[in-house]
């Protein structure tokens, strides 16, 4: 059975990593599985490399003409061996209803 070790013990292995001894580094010196190192990490609060700083929202120019996507005259619809060629904008219900045929005869 594997020992178990403090939280004192993991925080003092993740300030090892900090001060820049690399998780394998150290995993491998302190005979611990690199992942339950990262883990405690994590669980500690202590992320890899956090500045201490605030995420901030940058504002986004976009620059250029805006792209426009036109719709196609026509959607091919396609059931087993029979295809549908409808306009775009057809009543959804009418095309249900022509899938529901389709399947049932075919």
């Amino acid at each position: 059975m594997a020992k178990r070790h403090s939280r004192e013990f993991w925080a003092r292995l993740i300030g090892e990593v900090e001060r820049g001894g690399g998780v394998e580094a150290v995993a491998r010196r302190h005979g611990v599985r690199p992942r339950t190192l990262i883990w405690w990490r994590w669980r500690l609060g202590q992320g890899p490399r956090r500045s201490g700083r605030k995420a901030q929202l940058l504002p986004v120019v976009v620059r250029g003409a805006p792209v426009t996507f036109e719709r196609p005259a026509l959607v091919e619809l396609a059931v087993r061996d029979v295809a549908l060629r409808l306009e775009t904008g057809t009543d959804v219900d009418y095309i249900a209803t022509l899938v529901a045929a389709l399947r049932s005869s075919c």
